[in-house]
Order: C-alpha cells, then sequence, then structure tokens
C-alpha cells in the first residue's frame, strides 16, 4: 500500500446493521519501517462514524516473509498477519439494508496489506487529503485503484 494515499473500499449492508460495526485490516509485518503510523475511519452512508490510528513498529513476534515473486505490485507471504480493526460501538440506531459502509486507509510509509482478488467492489485513492479522515466521503470518489483492500467487516445482523 502506498504512503500517504487515502484508499476507500466501501459496501453496501443486503441486511439490516444493529448493535456494532467493525472493520479489520490484514497487514503483513514485512519490512515495515520504524515510526510507521497507520488511520483508519468507517463512515456509515458517507458520515464519519469513527476512526483510529497504530503506530506500528518494525520488529514483530513473527514477521511475514516473501513466497515467490512479487508481480504487480502483489506478492504472497507467509501466514503472518496483524489486523487493525476501527469500529462504532454501540450504534446509536439499526441501520438498514443498503446502508453503505466505507472504510478509509492511510499510512505514513508503504506497507504490505491484503488485497481481495475476486471482489465485486474496488478501492478508490485520493492523493494530498492529509492523514485525518476526513468527516464526509463520498463512495467511490479518486481514482480506482490497482487492487481492492480486503477488508473485513462485522456485525450483529438483525
Amino acid at each position: 500500500m502506498p504512503a500517504d494515499t487515502l484508499i476507500s473500499t466501501s459496501y453496501s449492508a443486503n441486511r439490516t446493521l444493529v448493535g456494532f460495526i467493525e472493520a479489520t485490516l490484514n497487514v503483513f509485518p514485512y519490512q515495515i519501517t520504524p515510526g510507521t503510523v497507520l488511520y483508519l475511519g468507517l463512515y456509515t452512508n458517507g458520515r464519519l462514524a469513527a476512526t483510529q490510528d497504530y503506530n506500528l513498529s518494525s520488529s514483530h513476534k513473527t514477521p511475514a516473509t516473501i513466497l515467490g515473486n512479487v508481480e504487480n505490485g502483489v506478492a504472497s507471504f507467509s501466514n503472518s498477519l496483524l489486523g487493525f480493526t476501527v469500529s462504532q460501538f454501540p450504534l446509536n440506531a439499526t441501520l438498514p439494508v443498503g446502508t453503505t459502509v466505507t472504510v478509509t486507509v492511510w499510512v505514513s510509509n508503504p506497507i504490505w496489506v491484503e488485497v481481495d482478488g475476486t471482489s465485486v467492489t474496488h478501492s478508490y485513492e485520493s492523493f494530498g487529503l492529509g492523514s485525518s479522515p476526513p468527516s464526509v466521503i463520498v463512495a467511490e470518489a479518486g481514482n480506482i485503484g490497482p487492487h481492492t483492500l480486503s477488508v473485513g467487516l462485522e456485525s450483529n445482523a438483525g
């Protein structure tokens, strides 16, 4: 994942969302530059619902290793993943089917993240926005990224 780029990925809820929403981004702990900062944003229908930031270090108990070659910016890694989350808990109200949930990611130095090669959605890249997630975001704003970030979303379904 490139540095200093806001990447957003949006999903449409196929069930009502009750209680909480949690999004997880998986990072491969491979050659992370000391002092790297990761910012996550969570949006419902374009409005900022929650943020979370993490200071990543370069030393990990089980660092990842690249298996094979890097092709088109994608590599296979050993099974070492770190999950970073952002959540809204509790939800103030039940969110209906069709609610758009968007996750944004910004990082200060390049990192390797899990991508989804079979997704029907896209990730979008926006440049020059800074590290703080904007208070309002438009789904599918920016340039379509070369890869879709793999984001795990969880909620109680109504």
